[in-house]
């Protein structure tokens, strides 16, 4: 399982209906792979269903979406006040990367995809 962010525009393509996602054989790219005990942890968080409600997020484990630069900015806000509260340290380690990602994509105007 992991989440990508495409540091510029040009690591985020178009599938055949003009779904974007990252082109992780990109170089600029950065990629935060975690295991099944931190995504059983993020369970324990809601986490998924806080992305479902809060962002309309249509993945669940075992599927993909992409995030655009403009989804970014509320999950950042989301994010930041997610990590004002104690969490496992994976679970805390998985927020700031994807915190850190989330700054990422909207200062390149680029997005996020999660593989779950």
């Amino acid at each position: 399982m992991w989440f990508t962010v495409a540091l510029t525009k040009d690591a985020v393509s178009y599938g055949q209906y003009g779904t974007p996602y990252i082109d992780r054989d990109n170089p600029n790219t950065e990629t935060y792979f975690f295991e099944e005990d931190v995504a059983r942890k993020l369970d324990q968080d809601d986490f998924l269903n806080e992305m479902w409600t809060k962002f309309g997020a249509v993945f669940d484990w075992g599927d993909c979406d992409y995030f655009p630069a403009d989804l970014c900015s509320p999950l950042i806000a989301w994010l930041e006040d997610r990590l004002q509260k104690d969490h496992p340290e994976e679970v805390r380690d998985f927020y700031e990367k994807l915190l850190d990602f989330a700054r990422k994509a909207v200062h390149a105007d680029s997005g996020i995809d999660f593989y779950f």
